[in-house]
């Protein structure tokens, strides 16, 4: 590692780990938040079982078949396209479905949180959880030049929260999907100096960050097939978003962000509804949702 690198870490390291875990979690109410929602689930919980998740921070599963895929994606292309500016230099778009396909979506919300699925969180957040927000993405690998997702990053924003991505469109074979660094990975590369960026600091080579010895564990590509989705910790591991390398191939997600809720997500449908999880994607997480969370209907589209 070289001596411009050796500075960064020795400068930045704890700066880094005290702000995040205090500015997010403990000033922001967050885990204050977090402990209300466990306090208030009275069953209990599933076993986290002995999965990749619980080890490692992620783990692939399959919610849809590939026909599915390809009825959802037909049923996108009726959309409007809307964007989202991340910074100055990154914007992305996304697919908006209309205010008529709400049951729709619901529908595709219940596959993908299965009985399985739903225990796997629970048992993370040791509470209930909701839908903070979700968003369809359709791209090909040149629409986003200057995309900060797909440099290596971890989610700046409280704490606890999940991700689900959907693949809509196979990765198999063609170096798109998501790829990923392990938690204790991650861990190692945060004290090497590489942690939550801003995003102008954001790079696709960390290579001087990972130089150890012994070498730290390849990055793992999840690249699978249409219908597989991946779950994880996306402010504890490293990752970043891939594209096809062919051109006339779009990589289609839908993802979502979790959060600990009083109620099961499909109730605070209702309270927190579809139009405002699609408006506040990319936000940070904060506590403006807890009263939809309690069953109270205190949010107003309009009001942001």
């Amino acid at each position: 590692m070289n001596s411009e690198n050796l500075s960064f870490k020795k400068k930045n390291r704890e700066l880094l780990l005290d702000q995040i875990s205090t500015d997010l979690d403990i000033n922001t109410g967050f885990k204050n938040w977090s402990l209300q929602c466990q306090q208030n689930y009275k069953k209990q919980l599933p076993p986290p079982g002995d999965t990749k998740f619980h080890h490692k921070g992620y783990d692939i599963y399959r919610c849809f078949d590939e026909q599915q895929c390809k009825e959802i994606i037909d049923e996108l292309m009726k959309f409007e396209v809307d964007e989202y500016k991340k910074s100055e230099r990154d914007t992305e778009s996304y697919i908006v479905p209309d205010d008529t396909h709400h049951a729709w979506l619901l529908d595709i919300f219940k596959t993908i949180f299965s009985k399985k699925l739903k225990n796997i969180i629970k048992n993370y957040f040791r509470s209930e959880f909701m839908i903070h927000t979700f968003r369809f993405n359709s791209h090909y690998k040149n629409d986003l030049p200057n995309s900060f997702s797909n440099r290596w990053h971890r989610d700046y924003t409280s704490n606890p929260h999940l991700k689900v991505i959907v693949y809509l469109t196979g990765c198999e074979n063609t170096s798109a999907g998501t790829e990923v660094y392990d938690i204790n990975t991650t861990h190692q590369i945060n004290l090497n100096g590489y942690s939550y960026c801003q995003l102008e600091r954001r790079v696709s080579d960390i290579t001087p960050f990972i130089d150890s010895d012994p070498p730290l564990p390849k990055p793992t590509l999840v690249s699978p097939t249409a219908g597989h989705m991946i779950l994880f910790r996306p402010r504890d591991i490293l990752h970043r978003a891939c594209y096809h390398q062919d051109q006339c191939i779009k990589r289609t997600t839908l993802s979502f962000m979790l959060a600990p809720s009083f109620l099961p997500w499909h109730e605070t449908v209702q309270y927190w509804p579809i139009p405002v999880m699609q408006q506040l994607y990319g936000s940070t997480l904060d506590l403006t949702y807890a009263p939809a969370a309690k069953g109270e209907k205190t949010f107003r589209l309009d009001s942001r």
